[in-house]
């Protein structure tokens, strides 16, 4: 994980390339597992999960196509299941924002992740 200093104050953050590896230590699923061609429930989960906390931090669906070596249309589909994931389950909600505020050296862009 890389360092960055922020207003005076040393923050951790992930750079793309990187975000894999955080979302299977956080989904507790190993990076080549991800990267399969697995569909199970929770695996798909962890996916969703990494495909919206990128689109948080504003990278486009092409974008996180290449980095999770998926096509883009999966990547929507992957996004709008992590939408109806995150109103109905505040656990992946939270596990999703925290990894989208841990993206802040991505350069996609500066949004903030959902607080609502």
């Amino acid at each position: 994980m890389a360092t960055r200093w922020l207003s005076g104050r040393k923050v951790n953050t992930v750079i793309a390339s990187d975000i894999v590896l955080v979302g299977s230590e956080m989904f507790n699923i190993h990076p080549d597992v991800i990267y399969g061609d697995n569909r199970t429930a929770f695996i798909c989960r962890a996916r969703f999960g990494l495909y919206m906390a990128l689109h948080l931090r504003g990278a486009s669906k092409s974008q996180i196509g290449r980095i999770m070596r998926r096509d883009h249309s999966t990547v929507i589909h992957g996004i709008t299941r992590a939408e109806t994931m995150m109103e109905e389950d505040a656990s992946f909600k939270r596990v999703v924002n925290e990894l989208a505020t841990m993206c802040v050296d991505l350069g996609y862009g500066e949004k903030e992740p959902a607080n609502d």
